[in-house]
């Protein structure tokens, strides 16, 4: 499904995609754990997905503009920021299943 950014530091989770150049339509940012973001400083609107510790889908934001917040929620584990479109260019809903398929030094996305 797309190339996956891995943020599980808190450092790394901290600073997010305000650390990164834009992401590609097919890429995500995976952070873990994390059940809520902001995009305080974005240029650009994001689709946030979140994940409870299954990998099942629990709550789809699309087209979050900058300087917004997806606040925390219960039960979510995970937490995956994408180019704004993704969530319709890959037509996610609630209840899916996502997997973080693991390569030599590869990350991808596989949804059930």
């Amino acid at each position: 499904m797309g190339r996956v950014l891995i943020a599980d530091t808190p450092r790394k989770r901290a600073f997010g995609l305000l650390s990164l150049p834009p992401l590609a339509e097919n890429e995500v940012l995976w952070l873990e754990p994390c059940n809520g973001i902001h995009t305080l400083g974005m240029k650009y609107a994001i689709d946030v997905i979140s994940l409870d510790r299954s990998g099942v889908i629990l709550a789809l934001n699309e087209k979050v503009r900058p300087f917004r917040f997806v606040f925390f929620r219960r039960h979510v584990r995970t937490t995956l920021e994408a180019r704004s479109g993704f969530i319709a260019r890959h037509g996610l809903r609630i209840g899916q299943k996502i997997a973080l398929i693991t390569e030599e030094k590869t990350q991808s996305l596989s949804t059930d």
